[in-house]
């Protein structure tokens, strides 16, 4: 059975796929992260967290930041069926199928940067990092 780390205990070696994915660069080495846990509403037992890294990397000459977000989800006892309707394994499906890469009407989701799989069913799911791009309310009417 594979260990799965802490998040604490994460290493550079861990990131380095998905930060390069979030540059867009081969090449990009990190020189520095941190990671800051994301709070929110836990409404599913099978989230196990969501974590925010940050940092600098060298790439092609020059220091680039960076900042991705790990979604961390177990696999419960008797989660086993993908029609459930809170089956903890649907959005990896979706993003390993390309589901979530074009949605329609101007919705898109955070672009997968690295699935990782454990043998447990702990699955950790690295995304880009989205900010807010303002603070305006959404719009029932729209």
């Amino acid at each position: 059975m594979d260990d799965i780390p802490e998040i604490k205990d994460i290493e550079s070696a861990m990131l380095t796929g998905p930060v390069r994915q979030a540059l867009g660069s081969r090449s990009a080495e990190i020189r520095h992260w941190e990671h800051h846990p994301i709070s929110y509403i836990n409404t599913e037992v099978s989230n196990l967290g969501l974590h925010r890294f940050r940092g600098t990397a060298w790439d092609r000459g020059k220091e680039r930041l960076w900042s991705i977000v790990l979604k961390a989800v177990d696999a419960p006892v008797n989660d086993t069926n993908p029609a459930c309707w809170n089956y903890h394994r649907r959005e990896i499906l979706a993003y390993e199928d390309g589901l979530l890469t074009d949605l329609p009407g101007g919705i898109s989701a955070p672009r997968c940067l690295g699935i990782t799989k454990y043998s447990n069913g702990v699955c950790w799911l690295w995304l880009d990092d989205v900010l807010n791009p303002g603070s305006s309310a959404w719009s029932l009417t729209e």
